[in-house]
């Protein structure tokens, strides 16, 4: 047992990079309605219901002097659930990866990606990597696929800090415009994740994955190398809170040169 703690111990002092911070957003709670938009909505739907009488009716519905042609609830529900059937994409969550084995020296395949070591790189004061794996689309996604909380955090940190940015979900690359920031693509690999962690040389590395990824193994893990976690077990952080995370940053980040 003493034995272990000691080689436990070695670990937590040798451990690269020095600094880890790990932050599981969570899902952006909903904005309620302010007491007057709800007022004026119970106004306006009362005085339609009012008025529906002088609707004329016409196939696949009724034509309102006011409000035009007024489509027929039940088709309308009808095409609404069929759109969303259309839409809906076929994701993986990140609970399956155990059921996909990516080893090294698999050539590239639609979950894997080509499976390569990092290679060791020049250490850099402060390192970003952002997940951009299917299960984000449940955590950050407003429908837009070129903006998300994600690329509005790297761009704003980017404009103050000297920062290399990351993007990864089973392998790991360097970002390529801000746009792949917002990818809700792939597969997580929390064995590999651990891995990379260890072989990164940064001064100091931020994560941004999500909860699915706060595992017993990966918390486990951040203790041990005296991470820091936000998110998961320490209360939500959602998309809006990591976009004004970057003003505590900027406080501490090596300053961009201008």
């Amino acid at each position: 047992m003493k034995y272990f703690l000691i080689f436990l111990y070695s670990l937590s002092i040798f451990a690269t990079p020095k600094n880890v911070e790990v932050i599981f957003l969570s899902p952006a709670k909903p904005k309620k309605p302010s007491t007057t938009n709800l007022f004026f909505t119970s106004l306006i739907s009362k005085k339609i219901a009012f008025s529906m009488d002088n609707c004329q009716p016409m196939e696949g519905g009724c034509f309102h002097p006011q409000l035009g042609f007024v489509e027929d609830k039940e088709d309308h529900d009808k095409k609404k659930e069929e759109q969303q059937r259309n839409v809906k994409l076929k994701t993986i969550n990140s609970l399956d990866t155990n059921m996909i084995d990516c080893k090294e020296g698999n050539y590239f395949d639609i979950f894997c990606g080509k499976a390569k070591p990092v290679a060791k790189q020049e250490a850099v004061d402060l390192e970003i990597w952002i997940d951009t794996s299917s299960s984000l689309r449940n955590f950050d996604w407003d429908g837009d696929p070129s903006h998300c909380s994600r690329r509005s955090f790297v761009e704003r940190l980017q404009k103050n800090c000297s920062l290399e940015v990351k993007v990864f979900d089973t392998s790991i690359k360097q970002m390529g415009d801000l746009s792949s920031l917002c990818v809700t693509y792939g597969l997580n690999d929390q064995k590999r994740f651990i891995r990379w962690i260890e072989d990164s040389n940064a001064e100091r590395l931020i994560i941004v994955t999500d909860i699915d990824e706060a595992s017993t193994m990966v918390r486990d893990y951040l203790f041990k190398i005296g991470g820091k976690l936000y998110g998961a077990d320490y209360g939500d952080f959602d998309g809006e809170k990591l976009v004004n995370y970057v003003t505590t940053l900027e406080t501490s980040c090596q300053k961009k040169k201008k």
